[in-house]
């Protein structure tokens, strides 16, 4: 599982009108949505005596830079890389080869720490798991966003994706043989409505009577929504070509750390860059999705119009009717 966040800057929220003297501070957090932080926060919580992740015998200085320590002198429990170049948005990866142990203390670190607190303005959750057998990825997202209301919005999806569209089994091969067939029939029926085209103009001298007929518009829109898709198809298939997943990440940079031990190792930065490429496949594949299903319907229309207006083809559903 992988934990970011985003945080508001509230010093670049300046707050006006009759009631700035009375403002409770969560509305000036709430004004400042958009702006967003990049600032340490938190505490270390292995440094704090109330915690039961404290260890008496940790000294700051061994695990942390003077410019890394609050006004108090404790040190920062959370900074925007977390400590390894390259990560963002506060990431904190859990290591699914953590043991129950382990696993309880790092959340016992987000929580005593403060994680999360009134300048958490997005709060998002990722999980990737793959199905060897199927080869298909499972993408798990969550996310819980504050409202300007105060409120607090949550959305979750889980997206189950096939990064190998073209691995040469019998059911791919058949795919693309099909959409070879359906590329060469669509190229067919564009071709003829540019000899309508060509042909309404030639008749008199202008488009106007071809761009002006509904029937026209409906076709030519629907063509147009059904090239949208192939494009949307095409760039999923080339980013499912350069997809090459890496099969684990390191959480934390010392596993054995009893100070500072939320430091992400290097291997955060690349799980973020994949959790990336396969929400970009997931999107490209709920996109398709919902392009097919209006492609699906104009062409039901043009079927109707067909049967309705076409000279042979009305013959015939009256004759069947």
């Amino acid at each position: 599982p992988l934990l970011e966040q985003k945080r508001v800057d509230a010093r670049a929220c300046p707050f006006e009108g009759p009631f700035k003297g009375v403002r409770r501070p969560r509305s000036g957090v709430n004004s400042c949505i958009g702006a967003t932080s990049k600032e340490p926060f938190g505490v270390d919580a292995s440094f704090v005596p109330e915690s039961a992740s404290y260890r008496a015998t940790n000294v700051v200085s061994d695990f942390y830079e003077p410019s890394e320590l609050r006004d108090q002198g404790a040190p920062y429990g959370f900074s925007y890389d977390m400590g390894a170049p390259g990560v963002e948005d506060y990431a904190v990866l859990l290591d699914t080869d953590l043991n129950r142990t382990r696993a309880m203390e790092l959340l016992d670190l987000l929580d005593d720490g403060g994680y999360l607190n009134d300048r958490t303005e997005e709060l998002r959750l990722s999980i990737l798991a793959v199905n060897l057998e199927s080869g298909l990825l499972t993408l798990v997202r969550a996310k819980a966003t504050m409202e300007p209301t105060g409120g607090v919005s949550f959305e979750e999806s889980i997206s189950l994706i096939d990064p190998t569209p073209y691995d040469g089994g019998r059911a791919d091969t058949f795919r693309f043989v099909l959409e070879v067939v359906f590329l060469a029939y669509l190229a067919a029926l564009l071709l003829v409505e540019v000899g309508e085209l060509l042909e309404a103009r030639r008749a008199t001298g202008s488009v106007y009577v071809y761009v002006a007929d509904f029937f026209n518009v409906v076709d030519n829109f629907g063509y147009a929504i059904v090239v949208y898709v192939v494009v949307i198809w095409a760039r999923y298939a080339r980013a499912c070509s350069r997809f090459d997943p890496d099969q684990h990440f390191v959480g934390q940079d010392d596993a054995m750390a009893f100070g500072r031990i939320l430091k992400a190792s290097p291997d955060v930065a690349d799980a973020q860059a994949q959790i990336r490429d396969v929400v970009e496949l997931a999107d490209l594949v709920a996109l398709h999705t919902r392009y097919v299903v209006v492609a699906t319907v104009l062409m039901a229309a043009q079927l109707i119009k067909a049967l309705d207006f076409h000279p042979r083809m009305g013959v015939v559903s009256r004759t069947i009717a």
